[in-house]
């Protein structure tokens, strides 16, 4: 990079579905308090450096930690379609935005570290006899 210093926002979207947004067995936790929101939430969140995401009903877990704590922008991506009713919202996944203030000089760097993992949310039940 040549010429004058940069100085921006930089940021890194990724997009998750866990079907539904209306379901309550479904949720983001925002750190560090771990606020729980609902996959259609819509919001601003500052200094989040840990998420984790649930589905309960598939007892599936993930959980990322951001290197450097991030503002979190998160709203649900929706298509509109046209039904009998007329036109309908139609939840396809939520978007969540990670975003930092960026100053870089000339032949500058930075690097952004993220790590994901996944994480079962309760304990696997014994299968019932017969069942594999």
């Amino acid at each position: 990079l040549e010429g004058p210093p940069v100085r921006c926002e930089f940021a890194v979207e990724c997009n998750v579905t866990f079907l539904t947004a209306a379901a309550m067995d479904r949720w983001i936790e925002i750190g560090p308090g771990m606020n729980r929101v609902g996959m259609g939430h819509e919001g601003l969140f500052e200094g989040v450096g840990r998420l984790r995401l649930g589905d309960e009903w598939l007892n599936l877990g993930v959980e990322l930690d951001i290197e450097e704590p991030s503002r979190l922008g998160l709203w649900p991506v929706e298509t509109v379609s046209l039904s009998e009713d007329g036109f309908e919202r139609n939840y396809q996944g939520t978007c969540m935005a990670f975003a930092w203030p960026l100053q870089l000089e000339a032949g500058g760097m930075r690097e952004f570290r993220f790590e994901a993992r996944h994480a079962a949310l309760v304990a696997a039940a014994p299968l019932a006899p017969g069942r594999a």
